[in-house]
């Protein structure tokens, strides 16, 4: 009873491996080539991570990554697990079934009926019961970028992913850096799933509906041929750039747009020419497997395959090539259309040729088991699968966004500002403009701030002229934008956030992410995002020097009897109204207003200017905190500066001038240095350098800002003297 058991099972096992074999199209490290070369030949995926604050300016691209592996690595490893998931989760034989596409029944892998069998690769892309799906990677990017996995937890997940972390199980809407980190990695391998299958869209057994055994022909080839691949660079051939017709075809939906533009059909005589075309209707139209030889209408079958036929027929391409120390001529059918090749089957072994005779009276067994045949294949169709795959990350990247200073605020220089330290950063503003290619606008969508920062350890005061130790993880705050869901690409959008919770005084390395989601174009759920590396918390520090007078090259306290003394003509031991004025001054009224480098806004004595009531000589203020850009220009003036000393024998005081200063704004963060950077500094590229703000050390305070000075000579002061002595 035992051993039928056995037999029974043994049977089933073998059944399952070949349906396996049948599902398996190129073999793992094929899918693992073509996956890295898209990466690199990808022209949005690098900026994209930039701009989402993933990969640091600078940072070397192919060697950076999150949870262990390069951001290639992640995708590359989507590509090879979506055939290795099934031997894992699943049945084997449902695997077997969806990694096939016909681009003219739009069918998955079909029975003689035309009946499908499971589901599409196609459909496969988008199924809600697969985890790896497209839409699933948007998800999984969404959440790492907002910090809010709920959206992903409420969908209809049948299976556990690989390395699921147990606590990420749970609705989690304030996800640590480090579980964003790992979403991010999800989202990259999900990507990576969806190339494999459209890479197995570029292979004819899976295109032309052949359940295949372990040995079909050009997958054994490609991955038997692997070096020659790499050393002859068929990954980087014609064809192997970013796929971009898909922005031709907008009606349908990404990625089946890159398997099939639904142009192809049953009734057409010849292939579709050009690039603009699914790979599938490519791989379908212009090649074969070994079991669809001339099996459909495509490629186009000689007609004088029918009847005598002669050699010198350029239908036919003879190569001549030493077997055993004798010539043998091979037969090859050639493909003459311009995305063809020029051995698409080589006449099998029904076929001897016949010097000297230009006919033959029988049928010939064609067959695609050639090297010369998958060389030919390989060269056109694994470039396209690089093509495609690299159009894809393209595309899933492509949504940007510009953020800039808001030029609509009163204080156009600054994102952020506040008065009192203890409240925090509670409001932020900017501009947000569309930057996204091929002229795709964001016409509806949810518009989020996700603040990133770190904080000096136990609350260490930042505003210190040396290195501080800040915490080692990010934390994050996020805002969204109300009442309004469109950035436009023709002109900048001003968007205003209220904060969930302040954004500390003694915040370091501070970023903002904006996200945008929702219509990109013809896209109804795309996800774009601006970056902006801003400054940290800076302080406005005003200093008024007016208890000081300059006078022959030395500085003397305003009102003292040394200084009357130089400048007492009449002796009467006061400076009179005709004399130089040495007295101190207090400031009244003082306006401040922070604006553009570009465009400089004086104070117009505005409820949101600066104002200062009153600044005593000698007197230090920190006025306000801010979050800018790196620089600055502060406009100032004050409508009046009167004597403060008793026995002033001067009738008025003076006005402040309107001056405009460049301010700069702090930077407390990590800074990544070039490549060139990082080899001046004998440094491997990637490197980085820790930046803290610099202060100016002025009469025992450090201060950050503006130190009002007598400028002119009636007013004490002789141009003889530096601040710098004053120290």
């Amino acid at each position: 009873m035992c051993k039928y058991i056995i037999k029974i099972s043994m049977t089933i096992v073998f059944i399952e491996l070949i349906s396996l074999s049948a599902a398996i199209a190129y073999k793992k490290n094929v899918h693992i080539k073509i996956t890295e070369n898209a990466v690199l030949q990808s022209q949005e995926i690098q900026p994209a991570l930039e701009s989402a604050g993933i990969l640091p300016p600078g940072a070397d691209f192919k060697n950076a990554g999150v949870k262990n592996l390069t951001f290639s690595e992640w995708i590359q490893h989507g590509a090879d697990w979506e055939d290795g998931i099934q031997m894992v989760w699943g049945e084997p034989q449902d695997i077997a079934f969806c990694h096939f596409y016909n681009p003219i029944a739009d069918k998955g892998y079909m029975f003689p009926s035309g009946a499908e069998i499971g589901q599409s690769l196609i459909s496969r892309s988008h199924d809600v019961t697969n985890e790896w799906s497209y839409e699933m990677a948007k998800k999984l990017y969404y959440a790492a970028l907002i910090g809010d996995n709920s959206e992903i937890l409420d969908s209809d997940i049948t299976r556990m992913r690989s390395g699921w972390v147990p606590h990420l199980l749970v609705t989690l809407t304030e996800l640590t850096e480090e579980d964003r980190d790992q979403y991010f990695a999800w989202a990259l391998q999900a990507l990576g799933h969806t190339l494999h299958l459209i890479q197995d869209a570029s292979v004819p057994a899976h295109t032309r509906n052949d359940f295949h055994g372990p040995m079909e022909p050009y997958e054994r080839w490609t991955n038997n041929k692997l070096d020659y691949l790499e050393d002859n660079k068929i990954f980087t051939a014609d064809g192997s750039n970013p796929w971009t017709n898909w922005s031709q075809h907008t009606d349908i939906i990404v990625p089946d747009v890159f398997m099939d533009t639904n142009q192809l059909d049953a009734s057409d005589t010849e292939p579709i020419s050009g690039s603009d075309q699914g790979i599938a209707e490519y791989s379908y139209a212009n090649f074969m497997s070994e079991d669809t030889v001339f099996a459909y209408g495509l490629p186009v079958r000689p007609e004088e395959l029918d009847f005598f036929f002669n050699y010198q027929s350029e239908d036919f391409n003879l190569d001549v090539r030493p077997v055993n120390g004798r010539d043998m001529t091979f037969v090859y059918l050639r493909n003459k259309h311009p995305g063809g090749v020029e051995h698409l089957s080589l006449a099998g072994v029904l076929h001897p040729y016949h010097p000297n005779s230009s006919s033959i009276y029988y049928d010939l067994r064609w067959t695609t088991d050639d090297n010369e045949v998958n060389k030919d294949y390989a060269t056109k169709l694994i470039p396209r699968a690089v093509g495609y795959s690299a159009g894809l990350l393209d595309y899933f990247f492509r949504g940007s966004i510009e953020i800039t200073l808001p030029s609509n605020q009163y204080h156009s220089g600054v994102y952020a500002i506040i008065e009192d330290p203890d409240q925090g950063f509670t409001h932020i503003m900017l501009n947000a403009r569309n930057t996204t290619p091929d002229g795709d606008e964001m016409t509806d969508g949810s518009i989020e701030l996700v603040v990133k920062y770190k904080l000096t350890l136990n609350g260490e005061d930042p505003f210190q002229s040396k290195y501080i130790e800040t915490t080692e993880s990010y934390s994050y705050i996020t805002a969204e934008a109300k009442n309004i869901s469109e950035i436009s690409r023709n002109e900048s959008v001003e968007l205003e956030f209220e904060l969930k919770e302040a954004l500390p005084i003694n915040a370091t390395d501070v970023t903002i992410n904006l996200v945008y989601r929702g219509v990109l174009g013809s896209e109804q759920d795309a996800i774009a995002v601006g970056y902006k590396d801003i400054s940290e918390p800076t302080p406005l520090d005003i200093f008024s020097n007016l208890d000081k007078v300059c006078l022959s090259g030395n500085w003397y306290d305003a009102g003292s009897a040394e200084a009357i003394a130089l400048i007492d003509e009449n002796g009467n031991g006061i400076s009179d109204e005709n004399e130089i004025d040495v007295y101190p001054h207090d400031v009244k009224d003082y306006y401040a207003r922070l604006s553009s480098i570009s465009d400089p806004q004086a104070p117009l004595q505005d409820p949101e200017d600066i104002h200062i009531p009153e600044i005593k000589a000698g007197e230090f203020k920190r006025v306000v905190y801010f979050l800018g850009d790196d620089e600055l220009a502060l406009s100032r003036f004050s409508l009046w500066s009167p004597c403060s000393y008793p026995g002033d024998g001067h009738s008025s005081g003076s006005q402040i001038p309107l001056g405009t200063d460049t301010l700069t704004s702090f930077r407390r963060q990590t800074y990544w240095l070039t490549a060139e950077e990082c080899a001046a500094m004998g440094e491997t590229p990637g490197c980085s350098i820790r930046r803290y703000p610099s202060f100016t050390s002025f009469r025992g305070v450090e201060m950050h800002g503006v130190r009002i000075t007598y400028e002119d000579e009636s007013w004490g002061h002789d141009n003889t003297c530096s601040l710098d002595n004053l120290n």
